[in-house]
């Protein structure tokens, strides 16, 4: 049985997995949301280029573009914060092996 100190390095372990797969999941969710930014990106440059306003121009892919950039942008910040915890996490480990030692 494992008490709450210190913690069982198998609950760590299974901690850092789902972790990692959170983080493995909102990584590839990032992927698609580049994608989707990145099929306005030939639009937006030829807007620019006549000087046509791309929100007026073509309305729903502004509005997919900006769900979309949102949606990265708050991910960017969830992906900072798992990694931090994930990095606190194998810190942990690594102090539980100098224990073993």
């Amino acid at each position: 049985m494992c008490g709450p100190f210190p913690p069982c390095k198998t609950k760590i372990i299974m901690n850092m997995e789902e972790l990692q797969k959170r983080i493995d999941a909102l990584q590839s969710r990032q992927l698609a949301l580049r994608a989707i930014m990145a099929s306005s990106d030939e639009r937006a440059a030829k807007c620019s280029k006549t000087g046509a306003s791309f929100r007026e121009t073509y309305p729903r892919d502004f509005a997919r573009y900006q769900e979309a950039n949102a949606e990265y942008n708050r991910n960017e910040m969830t992906l900072a914060e798992l990694e931090a915890e994930r990095m606190a996490q194998r810190e942990e480990v690594e102090s539980l092996h100098v224990h073993d030692a």
